[in-house]
């Protein structure tokens, strides 16, 4: 009865747990642990453990194509369709006649006049740069001198000299002619030391190389003199040498020495090849210019260098002929010898390299400038005034040492921020001033210059076009006096909290010392304002207002033709918004040019919906009422002109007793609908100005009023529809595919536990609908399946009416219907229990038939339809069939095999020998399950003489067994379960493989039982366990 695949009980290609798991279990290749453990007379056999199952790894929903998962992740069979009725409505269009109206009012002149700037000088802001000084380098470089004394070798010299002294009658004059064979001397290579160390000063980054020398020199002279022997006066003497310097140094000729032509540099080498000498002394020079790669000799901020010169002298004496020399009893052989000094200070004049970020202080300052408005009669307050900008200039130039700005910038993200106050709105198109746009940034929401280049800030004159300036201040004796302050200070704009400080970012330079020398000492930025008028284009003011009432009725009246499915009429919306034009006009103040404040209130029918037009302002409407609030200039003999729109007719209001309007029959047969009323007109009139002439007062004056209003496209209909809507007959063929066809057949193991049906109909109308539904089933034939027929009532919900918008927004109505809705529920549905329903799936029909007769309900609502297109009801619907079983068997088998090449050796300890097992069981599949395990020979055939007890599960809560990252799931309840394998005959010698079957069965469980993919079984630390007698022959 039980196979390693379900699909003769569930679906085609469902294969549970066994596809899953490797059903020859090797003791020895596979990675099961096969250490023995003696425990008293027992050897303990760890097998291992099964791979964990779950159902989802095992159903391929997409291959049968009615099943997929339902809620909870249940499985299930679906089927969908759609219902659609329509049906077109009459258009409606209505229009509403045209209106028309007269009226007074009162004025005192009112003018604000210019403003003058005087010249402020400001307080400079003064700040500190920080004093970067090189100098102390003088000191630290170091001194190169060297000293050598050399002698020739002279044959015989000393006997000679001897001579010379002790007979002097051989020589008469005293003197001796001598001559020396040509011969060279060498002082051998030197080496000097060139050793120093220099604290970088904080603000440097690193020195790259350092120029030498005096100011305006050509270098750090390297002086070597060479002290001829007196003695060889008139003798033929050459010099030659060599100076190595490290490869940091930089070498030059001295163009002023003697024979300079013949010194030959070569990187920081110089050489000298035969200087013919002469005199007692012969001096060389040449120049140090630079020593380069300072920056490799620097580390944790000090230059460390301790490198070595070296030099080399060759003095030649004589020529091919040699050298004649006189000798005297004066002369001694010491006096043939030439001395050397090498000797240069090295000394700088400039370094080139780079600085860090440099810090400095700056203390915030303010640039104020006031001025007054005088001759304000009739005013108390002004609230803002529009200046003339083409004319109207804040004047004001800036000017700092440009020596070190020049060089200097900005670390990035660091400005100087010229911050004007929120009243006061610049004009920078108009306003002009050196780096617009570029060093110069203006920022129109904080009002304020962001300066990113201080070198603007040398000589930079400002000329600021204002556009307006918020006051909001009170007139006092006719005088309103302003205060303008702007803020100067530096900003990091990365960091906006950063304040009272700024940066110059680090630079790179060939000469540093002149600009260190620049920054050094008190910095002043000066701001001078200089005088200006400001020239007023336009003002706000508070001033004594004149009024004047309006006071009038005007007739109003609606009777247009309707359909007759119109019973009740609550509200209609247009297929467009209606302009309604109203014309004002002020007769008789056209020779004044002012302003006439107008605050007038039409009660409008209460019917219409109204809003005023995009962009216009001082309109409002409520509770019906049009609120006027704009200002009219009479002079322009043009009216007022407002526009409104119209949105729609609501007579769900007071004046109907919020019940709607019912459409009038005539006696024509035709249904009207028909309001007559009076448009009351009231309201008050000021006159404003900077002008007025009280004589024009004196003048006949009239308010007129035009209401005209465009017609009607009715869209959108609210209140009671009474239309017939034509019910629908629908079969839903149940094509449950080779993998669920098992369902239908006769005397099979499952039976359906709470079948259920779900409906989702989808309304698009504002209309509530009641359906009457009449279930059955249907076989292959097409006959009625016997006890399947189900009759009930359902309620559709109308679609979502917004009135904010006028929207409709399609409403989807889902029904759960169950035979026990205590017992199962479905949350988001409308739980509908029938309990007959099971006889619908009792035998799974091919078809389900239902016919559906809509039916709209009139009682206690409010139709919303759209009258521009035709009443459409589209209703999907679905049915799910959730698999849940009352009665469901299902079977796996697993197995571990190899048992007897492993328990050979081990059966051979024992007699008396008996074998058990025990194992762990998890198990989330809310199915009861027995396990039955089956002894196999190496044959592959059962064992007959062994005999193994049937084990129970307990049937899983239903959740789940492994987390998303396939990690078995904590706390899950664990069975451990003990079992003896006993032989009839004693004999287990032949047991090679464990056969494991798994059977599952819902009945096993407390009420029908769900399978979900998430559910599973594992069973692990499976242990076979030999106990017996253990025999053991002791040799010698």
């Amino acid at each position: 009865m039980c196979k390693k695949t379900l699909s003769v009980l569930l679906f085609g290609a469902l294969s549970l747990f066994s596809s899953c798991v490797d059903n020859n279990y090797d003791l020895v290749n596979k990675e099961i642990s096969t250490d023995v453990k003696l425990e008293s007379n027992k050897v303990a056999l760890p097998v291992g453990s099964l791979k964990t199952v779950v159902l989802d790894s095992l159903i391929d929903v997409s291959e049968i194509e009615m099943l997929e998962k339902v809620a909870d992740g249940v499985y299930g069979i679906t089927a969908d369709s759609t219902i659609t009725v329509e049906e077109n409505v009459e258009p409606i269009t209505l229009n509403i006649d045209t209106i028309q109206h007269s009226f007074d009012v009162e004025f005192d002149e009112v003018n604000v006049s210019n403003v003058h700037i005087d010249a402020v000088n400001i307080e400079p802001a003064k700040f500190t740069t920080p004093s970067i000084s090189l100098q102390d380098l003088n000191s630290k470089l170091p001194k190169l001198k060297s000293e050598a004394h050399v002698a020739f070798n002279v044959p015989g010299l000393e006997d000679f000299l001897e001579k010379l002294k002790n007979y002097s009658s051989l020589f008469p004059d005293g003197t001796l002619n001598y001559t020396i064979d040509e011969q060279q001397v060498t002082t051998g290579e030197r080496e000097v030391a060139c050793n120093f160390s220099y604290k970088l000063p904080n603000e440097i980054e690193t020195i790259k190389s350092i120029e030498l020398g005096a100011e305006g020199s050509k270098g750090t002279l390297v002086s070597v003199v060479v002290t001829n022997p007196k003695v060889l006066d008139g003798c033929y003497k050459e010099i030659s040498f060599k100076v190595e310097f490290p490869k940091m140094f930089t070498l030059a000729r001295n163009e002023e020495a003697d024979q300079a032509g013949k010194y030959d540099i070569n990187g920081s080498t110089i050489t000298l090849d035969r200087f013919v000498t002469q005199g007692s002394e012969t001096s060389f020079s040449f120049y140090i210019t630079e020593i380069s790669g300072i920056d490799k000799y620097i580390k944790d901020g000090s230059i460390n260098v301790n490198e070595t010169v070296k030099y080399q002298i060759y003095y030649k004496l004589g020529d091919e002929n040699g050298a004649d020399v006189t000798l005297t009893k004066d002369v001694q052989v010491a006096d043939f010898a030439f001395d050397v000094e090498f000797e240069s200070q090295l000394s700088f004049q400039d370094v080139a390299g780079k600085t860090k970020d440099i810090k400095v202080d700056f203390k915030a300052i303010e640039m104020a400038f006031s001025g007054d408005f005088d001759n304000l009669e009739y005013i108390d307050t002004i609230k803002y005034v529009e200046f003339d900008e083409a004319v109207s200039r804040i004047k004001f130039g800036t000017h700092m040492d440009k020596d070190w700005l020049s060089v200097f910038k900005l670390k990035e993200g660091y400005a100087l921020k010229i911050s004007f106050p929120d009243q006061l709105d610049i004009s920078p198109t108009l306003s002009e001033y050196e780096g617009k746009d570029k060093e110069i940034v203006y920022n129109k929401d904080e009002h304020a210059f962001y300066i990113y280049d201080l070198g603007i800030l040398a000589e930079t004159h400002w000329n600021l076009a204002l556009q307006k300036l918020t006051l909001n201040l009170p007139v006092v004796n006719d005088s309103c006096h302003m205060d303008v302050k702007a803020g100067i200070g530096f900003v990091n704009t990365r960091n906006p909290e950063e304040t009272g400080h700024f940066y110059l970012a680090a630079i790179e330079m060939e000469s540093l010392v002149d600009v260190l020398e620049k920054l050094e000492g008190e910095k002043m930025a000066q701001f001078t304002m200089s005088e200006s008028d400001l020239y007023i284009k336009d003002a706000v003011v508070h001033t004594e207002v004149i009024h004047s009432s309006l006071d009038s009725d005007i007739d109003f009246s609606l009777n247009e033709k309707l359909p007759a499915e119109i019973e009740r009429i609550e509200k209609i919306g247009f297929a467009n918004d209606v302009e309604i034009a109203l014309g004002l006009s002020v007769i008789g103040l056209e020779s004044l040019d002012t302003n006439v404040d107008l605050d007038v209130k039409l009660a409008l029918p209460s019917f219409l919906k109204l809003q005023p037009c995009d962009g216009i302002e001082g309109v409002e409407i409520s509770d019906g009422v049009l609120g006027i609030k704009k200002s009219y200039n009479p002079s322009s003999n043009e009216p007022l002109e407002i526009k409104l729109l119209c949105t729609g007719l609501d007579f769900m209001t007071e004046e109907f007793g919020f019940k709607g309007l019912v459409p009038t029959d005539s006696i024509d047969g035709n249904s009207y609908i028909s309001y007559n009323c009076d448009i009351v007109v009231e309201g008050d009139a000021a006159i404003n100005g900077t002008e007025f002439h009280s004589t024009v007062l004196d003048n006949d004056i009239s308010f007129d009023v035009d209401f005209s209003m465009g017609e009607i496209t009715v869209k959108e209909f609210h209140g009671l529809f009474c239309a017939e809507i034509e019910g629908v007959n629908e079969k839903i063929d149940l094509d449950l595919g080779e993998g669920l066809e098992f369902l239908r057949e006769e005397g099979n193991s499952i039976v359906l536990a709470d079948p259920q049906l779900e409906f989702a109909v989808t309304n698009p109308m504002g209309v509530p609908v009641d359906i009457s539904l009449h279930l059955f089933g249907t076989d292959e034939n097409g006959a009625a399946i016997a006890d399947t027929e189900i009759e009930t009532m359902l309620s559709i919900l109308p679609a979502e009416y917004d009135e904010a918008t006028g929207e409709l927004k399609p409403v989807e109505t889902k029904l759960f219907l169950t035979t026990d809705t205590a017992a199962n529920s479905k949350a988001g549905y409308e739980n509908v229990e029938i309990k007959n329903l099971a006889n619908l799936l009792k035998k799974i029909p091919h078809s389900i038939n239902f016919n559906v007769e809509p039916v709209i309900r009139t009682a206690g609502v409010t139709h919303h339809i759209d009258i521009s297109e035709p009443i459409r009801l589209d209703a999907d619907y679905s049915v799910v069939v959730p698999l849940k079983f009352n009665e469901l068997h299902l079977c796996y088998t697993d197995s571990v095999a190899g048992l007897d090449s492993d328990m050979g050796e081990t059966l051979e300890m024992f007699s008396n020998v008996s074998l058990g097992a025990k194992m762990d069981i998890i198990n989330t599949i809310p199915l009861g399950l027995s396990l039955k395990v089956l002894p196999y020979d190496v044959d592959g055939k059962i064992i007959e003489n062994i005999e193994i007890d049937e084990l129970q599960i307990a049937a899983g809560g239903g959740e789940a067994i492994m987390d998303e990252e396939g990690v078995l799931c904590e706390n899950l309840t664990t069975q451990n379960f003990n079992f003896a394998i006993k032989s009839t005959d004693g004999d287990i010698s032949t047991l090679d493989k464990l056969v494991f079957v798994v059977e599952a069965a819902s009945d096993h469980t407390t009420g029908a039982a769900a399978l979900k993919g998430e559910q599973g079984i594992k069973l692990s630390n499976i242990v076979l366990e030999v106990a017996g007698d253990i025999e053991m022959e002791f040799e010698k």
